[in-house]
């Protein structure tokens, strides 16, 4: 399993509806604190641990198996209780996303039998391949979509 991955978006991938910015999985998840939100959208999964989380002025509680997602310019700011826990974010952008996903932030339970895991792991080979930006777009759908 990787650690983190980031990487710059190829400008064929700008031309698709939904395109990934950078994905990664943060062993140990370090606190952040973003006043001004991100250019991106986001989702992160809480893989292990308990966080404590602060997204537009309210105070959340977010253990294993919950997602947080996160709309551009949203302020949010989070840290694991006991300075452990594995995340894996996602941030991603495209055409009309903040209409097909509104604008508030959500923090959510998935569904135990949905491998979260997997799917950005996923994410992360069709990433390194830059033919697969088409594939990549399709599968960033359907994740929305779940």
């Amino acid at each position: 399993m990787i650690s983190a991955y980031a990487t710059f978006v190829r400008p064929k991938e700008k031309e698709m509806p939904y395109y990934i910015t950078t994905v990664g999985n943060p062993k140990y998840q370090p606190p952040i604190f973003r006043p001004n939100g991100l250019n991106d959208h986001m989702f992160l999964y809480v893989v292990s641990g308990e966080a404590v989380g602060y997204i537009d002025g309210r105070e959340y509680k977010i253990e294993k198996g919950m997602m947080i997602y996160t709309p551009p310019g949203v302020e949010h700011n989070y840290h694991m209780k006991e300075n452990y826990g594995e995340t894996w974010y996602l941030n991603f952008n495209g055409h009309g996303l903040c209409d097909f996903l509104g604008y508030n932030a959500l923090v959510f339970k998935i569904d135990e039998n949905y491998d979260v895991v997997a799917k950005n792991e996923n994410f992360v080979k069709l990433r390194e391949d830059p033919q697969e930006y088409r594939n990549t777009s399709k599968a960033l759908y359907s994740f929305i979509l779940d």
